[in-house]
């Protein structure tokens, strides 16, 4: 700490960013990296950074709390980001038509944006292309009965800010029919402003994410998921490396996951497709294996999970995780006991998986054991607390299921 109180305030930014996206590359928040981007993001004197900055910092602090679950500190600086660029948006009815075969304008959801400050910047030709959705019902976008351009362009840390608003709710709410009409106003508003590379990318992949499960548009989610994809990872870019070093400017503020992410989604498309096998050669590309395990899963082929494991463990045979993933293929609770020994009781992963299977046998005092210590190797874990509290409730164990339930929804 006393490194930190002799700190410039820059330097402090830096820190608290870096440590952001150290935590943004890892799989599962981390209670350490938690306490020390708090300590640095508390010791910024956030009097002393211009506009844009104080901006900046404010919607990546919000980002951090989303990863540790904390909505309503998250919520709370999108409130002060929302108030410091005196932006204004608000969800409303406007008539319009959706399909091609409408004749008369219902009323639409879309999102209503306007800025009192001047914060515009020049257009951004750099951005990853819209994909048409080409169906032969739905038109590519709302179109309204009167057309409103009083909102303007906004500045891509204002869309920013929009793009923040938006995954807070999708973390905070039920994904319903409701939320669906909500976040289609709320990425289409975005979308369609074709500003700052990082945001319009989050912006779109968030898209695919919710399109996928919808039959009319789940081929425009697969084709756009493979071109961001393709682009993070310089595949038919054919951008200038100076260029390319502009688009890092508000990745963090973006939301913008890591490339690997973004191929995930194509994944889990293709999965929606009917195309398990070739998500699995993606995940495999990853070296993903818990996912390529559920791919097998899904195509019923599970005695090649089995060998694939088993191979790679022959490569690495001190990996504790590749031993879980056997228990998770076989559902033997060996497998599970060994991957506690080999970690010396350090894998959480182990314990979950080994506190789920006792679960699902009924075994509610030993499921409860494992879940419980699972919690204490890694605490950030919502489902986890969801089960141990079902598991003392069924335990008669009522206020131990209190305790659980509450780190669920506090």
């Amino acid at each position: 700490m006393a490194v930190l109180k002799e700190a410039s305030n820059e330097a402090k930014l830096l820190a608290f960013r870096v440590l952001l996206l150290w935590q943004k590359i890892l799989r599962e928040p981390s209670g350490a990296l938690k306490e020390k981007i708090d300590a640095y993001a508390q010791s910024i004197e956030i009097e002393r950074l211009d506009v844009e900055e104080r901006l900046q910092y404010f919607i990546e602090r919000a980002n951090s709390y989303l990863i540790y679950y904390d909505y309503d500190k998250s919520a709370e600086f999108i409130k002060y980001a929302l108030e410091c660029s005196n932006l204004n948006i608000e969800l409303a009815g406007k008539l319009g038509k959706r399909t091609r075969f409408q004749e008369r304008d219902i009323a639409q959801l879309v999102l209503n944006m306007s800025s009192a400050d001047s914060l515009i910047t020049n257009d951004d030709p750099d951005v990853p292309t819209n994909c048409a959705l080409n169906n032969d019902t739905l038109l590519e976008q709302i179109c309204l009965a009167e057309q409103d351009d009083k909102g303007g362009k906004l500045s891509p840390v204002q869309l920013a800010i929009i793009f923040a608003v938006f995954r807070l709710e999708r973390k905070s709410e039920h994904c319903d029919e409701l939320f669906m009409e909500k976040a289609d106003a709320y990425l289409e508003a975005i979308i369609r402003q074709r500003r700052c590379w990082p945001v319009q990318a989050a912006a779109l992949l968030a898209r695919c994410e919710l399109e996928r499960s919808r039959k009319r548009r789940v081929e425009r989610a697969c084709a756009q998921s493979e071109l961001i994809s393709n682009l993070m990872d310089g595949v038919n870019d054919r951008a200038s490396t100076d260029i390319k070093w502009k688009r890092c400017g508000l990745v963090l503020a973006s939301g913008l996951e890591p490339f690997w992410s973004a191929r995930c989604v194509h994944a889990e498309t293709l999965q929606s497709l009917g195309c398990t096998s070739e998500a699995l050669l993606v995940y495999e590309k990853l070296e993903m294996w818990d996912c390529v395990v559920d791919c097998f899963k899904k195509l019923g082929q599970l005695e090649k999970a089995e060998a694939l494991i088993h191979r790679l463990i022959s490569d690495r045979p001190n990996d504790s995780m590749l031993v879980c993933l056997l228990g998770d293929i076989t559902m033997e609770v060996s497998y599970y006991e060994k991957a506690i020994e080999m970690s010396n009781d350090r894998n959480a992963r182990a314990r979950n998986s080994l506190g789920n299977l006792m679960l699902l046998r009924n075994h509610f005092e030993s499921a409860y054991g494992h879940l419980r210590r699972s919690l204490e190797l890694q605490p950030i874990q919502l489902g986890v607390w969801f089960n141990a509290g079902y598991c003392a409730w069924k335990l008669e164990r009522y206020s131990d299921a209190v305790t659980c339930f509450h780190r669920c929804v506090s």
